[in-house]
């Protein structure tokens, strides 16, 4: 730990940085990449690492726009979703899909589907680490990687390998987000959509029915995006997922299923910005939350587990600027989901 605590030994230059913007990234890895036509190809040489995927060339991903280069960052890590859910030992019946007699028969085999599929997601496969007493285990349990070797997820990680269950298995499929929180909206063949939570608590006895259910809303579009609005105080969710509802006028932004890599690309961001806040001085640390504004933090623990993932892994962690990245990579998203939570 020597040459951090020599790397971390910064408080002089910071001084020099007041009143200006500096990220704890930054500070983390200051010469990562931050040039976004370079770092693309730097994240592309990198993701087989990061995530297990498929190798990606140079060429394949040559005048992508930012929608197709995502798209094929998800191609890319399917093989490896594969192997995560082997893993867990998650068992697929698409068999029981089969041979529908009309949409209403075949939305009542999905939604049998989607119901069984989650409890044994959320109950049997992972031994029960995904409760929510344990969420500071499954912080950064968000790509395959990390997934496999803890058995647990975290919310974008849930989200990602049970929506990839579920269009694999053909349902329509969406990553559900609200600002901080990552979940999934299948559409069953009537068109109903369903609500699918498997970061929710089993403790409660109704938990059933609150992790998955159809929903009362319908599908909506603003600005080429689409979205659904519900009722959260009518659903008796868990205090947290109802506070991220009601926080965004019970809207729930619906996104392609692919668009999952876009939580994991600012999921690394994240854990590099934590891993700085374990690694940093006190008065460091006070110096960058003043500069940059920062208002989600995570605690001590989690914290903890990202710093050592970061020492783990630092030297492909420390060649991107992540934070950065998904600012440029997503732009389009981030626009239309300040949009449509704004209270205005």
């Amino acid at each position: 730990m020597q040459r951090f605590e020599q790397q971390f030994n910064f408080e002089e230059s910071l001084e020099e940085k007041k009143g200006k913007e500096y990220k704890f990234e930054q500070a983390l890895s200051p010469e990562a990449e931050i040039d976004f036509e370079k770092s693309k190809y730097v994240l592309a040489e990198i993701w087989p690492e990061l995530t297990n995927s498929e190798k990606i060339e140079d060429e394949e991903i040559e005048g992508l726009t930012h929608i197709e280069y995502r798209k094929i960052l998800y191609e890319k890590m399917k093989p490896a979703l594969e192997e995560t859910i082997k893993s867990l030992d998650i068992s697929i019946d698409r068999e029981s899909l089969n041979n529908p007699t009309d949409n209403n028969d075949l939305s009542e085999k999905q939604i049998k589907f989607i119901r069984s599929l989650e409890k044994q997601f959320k109950d049997v496969s992972v031994n029960g680490k995904l409760k929510e007493e344990k969420r500071s285990e499954n912080t950064w349990n968000f790509y395959p990687k990390e997934i496999i070797k803890n058995q647990g997820v975290n919310c974008s990680g849930a989200s990602l390998l049970f929506g990839y269950i579920a269009e694999e298995s053909g349902i329509k499929t969406y990553q559900a987000r609200t600002p901080n929180h990552a979940f999934n909206v299948l559409e069953l063949a009537n068109n109903e959509l369903v609500f699918v939570d498997t970061r929710i608590n089993t403790n409660d006895n109704n938990s059933d029915l609150k992790r998955v259910f159809i929903m009362d809303g319908k599908k909506q579009e603003f600005e080429d995006m689409e979205y659904v609005k519900i009722d959260s105080s009518k659903l008796g969710l868990l205090e947290r997922l109802n506070n991220f509802l009601q926080s965004t006028n019970d809207k729930i932004m619906l996104l392609p299923q692919f668009e999952a890599v876009g939580s994991i690309i600012n999921n690394f961001g994240s854990l590099k910005t934590e891993a700085a806040k374990a690694m940093l001085t006190k008065e460091a640390v006070e110096l960058i939350d003043s500069l940059d504004g920062e208002t989600f933090d995570h605690d001590p623990e989690a914290k903890e587990i990202a710093k050592n993932i970061y020492i783990e892994n630092e030297e492909i962690l420390s060649r991107v600027n992540f934070n950065g990245l998904y600012d440029n990579l997503c732009e389009d998203i981030i626009k239309k989901e300040n949009k449509l939570f704004s209270k205005e």
